[in-house]
């Protein structure tokens, strides 16, 4: 049976769970690799085995990701995990306490993991700071948006997501990591 095409993560406790950032690499890895053994997890994320079934047990537990079957192997079988939909979203909702204070949670965690990606990418072999392959950067703008502008920005914030969960048949290309806010500030200018 094929996941659905969207699942909404409305769960605080469930979008709490996404505030690691090995449950985070987790599901981008499922989303990417498409249905995967811990074996198979583990040598992409160049992560012991033993401390993923942790995580697994606690992202199924939480809805986000489902065992599909089991796969023959020279020993015991295999489960492969899948995530519970072909994408993934948060939903948020500022005016509800436990989902905003979730949704906080998880945004913290995902700005120290882009400061981390950062860091590492510093120091990559295969930095290109500048040109049309330009593979690191950082940068904050402010700008007074107006209702098309913003339409307008999302629309390429969502081409940005369709690029990067775009099916490949292949693992050739350098692994990038991208994260992002998108926030109304106060004007205090008038």
């Amino acid at each position: 049976m094929s996941p659905p095409s969207t699942h909404w993560v409305r769960d605080p406790k469930a979008i709490e769970c996404l505030s690691s950032p090995t449950r985070q690499r987790i599901l981008d890895r499922l989303e990417a690799l498409g249905p995967s053994s811990v074996a198979e997890l583990s040598a992409s994320l160049q992560l012991p085995a033993d401390g993923l079934y942790y995580h697994m047990r606690l992202l199924t537990r939480r809805g986000l990701i489902v065992e599909r079957e089991r796969r023959p192997t020279n020993g015991p079988p295999e489960t492969l995990f899948e995530l519970v939909a072909k994408r993934w979203h948060i939903h948020y909702e500022p005016n509800n306490k436990r989902n905003a204070e979730a949704v906080r949670k998880l945004t913290g965690s995902l700005l120290r993991q882009a400061s981390r990606d950062f860091e590492q990418g510093l120091t990559h072999p295969n930095t290109t700071t500048d040109g049309p392959r330009r593979n690191l950067w950082s940068l904050r703008l402010e700008a007074k948006l107006n209702g098309e502008e913003v339409r307008e920005l999302n629309g390429h914030l969502r081409a940005i997501v369709e690029l990067l969960r775009r099916p490949r048949a292949n693992t050739e290309g350098q692994l990038c990591a991208l994260s992002w806010v998108l926030a109304p500030l106060t004007d205090k200018t008038g």
